[in-house]
């Protein structure tokens, strides 16, 4: 069965389907790497629409008066070329127009162990991982539009970035323990002499889905941002928020410590998408909200 083309770039048309020369689907970049966000708008409409990558679905909400979606690339999605689906409503169904891209290597696969706790503290540990598994499957907010974003510290200094490789050798050098750092590690006190923490700020506005203490990330707080955008702040000293609030970009949400298993005051942060499901790299990720 042939395909009509239409002209832009990257751009095929089911036949069946009705097709308009008004939906055209800009994309920041068609060749992302491994961790980064795609920005998709919809130019000549302002139609809500879903992208669909592999199972991963994503819907549109309003931003900078354009219909966006965010499209996230997990840190671990194979290298090479992807389809992707642009899909929304007409009168005789569903429109959908494919595009490609190709996803460049950011992180080759590690061959690790995980380091053996004790099995009280590992229980806990596993505990903690489920609550925070299950606040991200249930991060349902759905939003229609997003405002301006915020810097979760000030001022922004990473002091490890995402995607960073951690290695510990054990048992007299016999194996070696490999794993990335999946989130932004920022400077988070005020001076090296007092060690004076500094408040945290919500990126965006959203609704509060965990604010608890873990064994191994202290006190957390994760924010659904809707869509199944969720934000994660870690080792904070202090909490101001408490689960099903709602907060607004720029809102103090806590004060940063080092709580849990931190050495010394700073901020972990994570972002997930599509339910906790994708890890993206946070840095990248508002460097392009900024824009």
């Amino acid at each position: 069965m042939a395909f009509k083309k239409i002209a832009v770039l990257g751009l095929l048309c089911l036949p069946s389907l009705a097709c308009s020369e008004s939906h055209r689907f800009s994309f920041s970049t068609h060749d992302p790497d491994q961790g980064d966000v795609v920005i998709v708008s919809e130019r000549g409409s302002a139609e809500p629409f879903s992208i669909m990558l592999g199972k991963m679905r994503y819907d549109s909400f309003l931003f900078r008066r354009r219909q966006t979606v965010l499209l996230g690339i997990d840190y671990r999605l194979s290298p090479g070329p992807h389809t992707v689906r642009a899909q929304f409503a007409i009168v005789t169904g569903t429109a959908t127009f494919r595009y490609r891209i190709t996803v460049k290597e950011r992180f080759p696969p590690l061959q690790y162990r995980i380091m053996s706790r004790p099995p009280e503290v590992q229980t806990r540990i596993d505990k903690d991982q489920a609550a925070d598994h299950h606040a991200a499957q249930s991060a349902q907010l759905v939003t229609r539009a997003l405002g301006p974003f915020s810097w979760p510290v000030y001022p922004v200094v990473v002091t490890s970035p995402f995607g960073d490789r951690r290695c510990s050798t054990y048992r007299n050098h016999r194996w070696t323990n490999c794993t990335y750092h999946l989130g932004v590690d920022y400077r988070a006190s005020f001076d090296p002499e007092h060690h004076r923490p500094v408040p945290i700020h919500a990126i965006q506005s959203g609704r509060v889905v965990l604010a608890v203490r873990h064994e191994l990330d202290g006190n957390v707080v994760f924010i659904d941002h809707g869509n199944g955008i969720l934000s994660e702040y870690l080792h904070l000293s202090k909490m101001f928020v408490k689960k099903g609030m709602m907060v607004r970009s720029g809102q103090v949400i806590g004060i940063a410590g080092k709580t849990g298993e931190a050495a010394g005051i700073h901020l972990h942060f994570v972002i997930k998408m599509a339910h906790g499901s994708v890890l993206i790299d946070p840095q990248r990720f508002l460097k392009a909200m900024m824009k």
